[in-house]
């Protein structure tokens, strides 16, 4: 008898959501059901998270469920996440040269150390993931049930100089580079560096983006200073991305992108991959956190000989000045902005998760993305919007970007 009861409901509700442009009433009683299948029916690609750093530094097992952290398979399972591109970052204290203090060199090295986890973990989790390197790939092997899991490498210390290099690391499968991150590089400025030392692209960083552009390597300009966004947004003749960046008008750092670099990104065809890091999103958050930052800085260096009394005045520190928080309805109003700025072609999820501390109540890692579908739906947002926004606008830039590359390669 329940087989004839469900059967019904099912066809129903496929019926129903044939018309993918139509709008979904919150208050309607089954509109949670139906938000889950949109969500399930969507390709949902997070073009970063940050899962190889913390294997490197804590030795977790991401095959079984974690207590903390953002990501573990079985989660990203539970979430409906498709594609991850997993971070290949490379601290800038690998930069050679570099303004680093403490540059050591070997970021090449380094880089293809985390490819090789990378491929170690999804070869130890092969009932459930395969790696990915074209959007034909992913779609491939999400249709056979499994999790494409995709590469970008954050910072592009690891080309050191050398087109050989940067074509090494794509065929290990490395499919879009973040062109610096916490400090100056050899190819650009990053936003977190002060002092701008190359006023944007270096010599070899205008002869690079060209480069990516025919090797079919998404341009990447999260982590990137102004001046560099605008020159390599001239520069590049196939769409970029911005990885795992936030909005500049609701949280005032170089950081995170203006109205007008957003806008530009757009007629570029390419797309903005919003970050839940709530330092990123808004100043009520991300102000109090630079401040604790800059507290603790300022204690570890006064009591550098004593550190048991420099964690005793952080701790009193964050009693006094209690963290806030930002939440899902604040993430749902900030896309929406971002989509009727830019386009509802241009915006997609880079979730920054395992790569930053607090994220907002309500999407706490990565089984809670259907929560942020439910709420852009409920803001009147239908079934094409969200296929666009969960994965179909970083496929298509990435399709656009192979087919630039076939058009234009040559060999060197």
């Amino acid at each position: 008898m329940k087989k004839w009861i469900l059967l019904p409901i099912a066809i129903f509700i496929a019926c129903d959501n044939a018309d993918e442009t139509g709008k979904l009433d919150p208050k309607a009683p089954d509109f949670a059901e139906k938000a889950a299948a949109i969500h399930r029916d969507a390709v949902l690609v997070d073009t970063h998270i940050d899962i190889p750093y913390r294997i490197t530094h804590e030795n977790v097992n991401v095959s079984e469920r974690l207590e903390d952290g953002h990501f573990d398979f079985v989660r990203a399972r539970e979430g409906g996440l498709n594609a991850p591109f997993f971070a290949v970052y490379v601290s800038s204290k690998f930069n050679k040269p570099g303004t680093d203090a403490d540059a050591r060199g070997g970021a090449f090295a380094e880089a293809m150390r985390v490819i090789d986890l990378v491929d170690s973990v999804v070869s130890a989790n092969a009932g459930v993931a395969a790696l990915a390197s074209s959007p034909d790939e992913v779609e491939r092997i999400v249709a056979n049930g499994k999790m494409a899991v995709c590469m970008g490498m954050e910072n592009g210390a690891p080309i050191e100089g050398s087109f050989k290099k940067l074509r090494t690391l794509h065929q290990k499968g490395i499919r879009y580079i973040t062109l610096t991150h916490a400090k100056d590089n050899h190819i650009c400025d990053s936003s977190y560096d002060k002092r701008h030392t190359n006023k944007g692209l270096t010599a070899f960083g205008k002869k690079l983006i060209p480069e990516l552009n025919r090797i079919g390597m998404m341009v990447d300009i999260s982590h990137v200073s102004d001046e560099t966004f605008w020159q390599a947004i001239e520069l590049s003749q196939a769409p970029m991305i911005a990885s795992h960046s936030g909005l500049r008008t609701f949280r005032h750092m170089e950081r995170n992108m203006s109205d007008s670099m957003l806008v530009a990104l757009a007629k570029n065809g390419g797309v903005f991959q919003y970050c839940f890091g709530s330092f990123f999103i808004t100043d009520e958050v991300g102000i109090p956190a630079q401040l604790r930052y800059e507290f603790k800085d300022s204690i570890d260096t006064r009591y550098k000989d004593d550190p048991q009394k420099a964690a005793a005045l952080y701790e009193h520190y964050l009693e006094e000045h209690p963290a806030p928080n930002t939440d899902i309805d604040e993430v749902a109003r900030q896309i929406d902005y971002a989509v009727k700025l830019a386009g509802i072609d241009h915006i997609g999820i880079g979730s920054d998760f395992d790569g930053v501390g607090a994220v907002p109540v309500g999407l706490e890692d990565v089984s809670k993305y259907p929560a942020l579908t439910k709420k852009l739906l409920a803001l009147g947002y239908t079934a094409a919007d969200i296929k666009k926004i969960n994965g179909g606008n970083l496929l298509r830039v990435w399709r656009e970007v192979e087919a630039h590359s076939s058009q234009h390669s040559a060999t060197h």
